[in-house]
């Protein structure tokens, strides 16, 4: 027995209703729950000197990106920039060598790019005040809370807070006095 046009019809016009029945709920879903988003909690300057084990005034001599290990996940393997910086000044911790160091996840090899939100970006040249976790095995520091820890000098201010670097400078140096007489007690 043969199917009328509209015994054919009825059951392709079910199935497109609940196909736009289903991208309608998929698009409210995404108004509603927006893009993902990590939270990074900017530390206060008190709390960036006691989380840090480096404090360095210093001038971007080399980047180089190379595979590696992100941080935090010692087993994968992505794209990571090493820079190489002379320390200019130092303002907490020590160093064996004027040069020393910063890993970052990130970078461009060939054609490949990957770019991670939140990480401090540095170029060649770039003078910076770095706040810098302890050194690794391998050699390289992190960025203490990442972003945050990385305030760039340009014409003797600070990029990231209009500060002048001498005035920042300043209270960076206090900031360090108040943790070690802290630590002290």
């Amino acid at each position: 027995m043969k199917k009328s046009n509209a015994e054919r019809v009825l059951p392709v016009l079910a199935a497109t209703k609940r196909a736009v029945r289903c991208v309608i709920v998929l698009l409210i879903m995404g108004l509603v729950t927006g893009k993902a988003q990590a939270l990074i909690i900017e530390y206060s300057l008190p709390e960036l000197v006691q989380a840090s084990d480096l404090i360095v005034r210093g001038q971007v001599i080399k980047t180089e990106c190379h595979w590696g290990s992100p941080s935090g996940a010692p087993d994968g393997r992505i794209i990571v920039t090493d820079v190489t910086m002379i320390a200019e000044e130092l303002f907490k911790g020590t160093l064996d060598t004027v040069a020393f160091t910063v890993r970052t996840d990130g970078g461009v090899i060939d054609t490949i790019g990957l770019w991670v939100e939140d990480q401090p970006r540095f170029r060649v040249g770039q003078e910076a005040i770095v706040f810098l976790g302890a050194e690794a095995d391998d050699g390289v520091r992190r960025v203490t809370n990442l972003f945050n820890g990385k305030y760039t000098i340009a014409d003797e201010v600070i990029r990231e807070n209009g500060l002048l670097v001498s005035r920042f400078e300043d209270s960076v140096r206090q900031a360090v006095r108040d943790a070690e007489a802290r630590n002290e007690r």
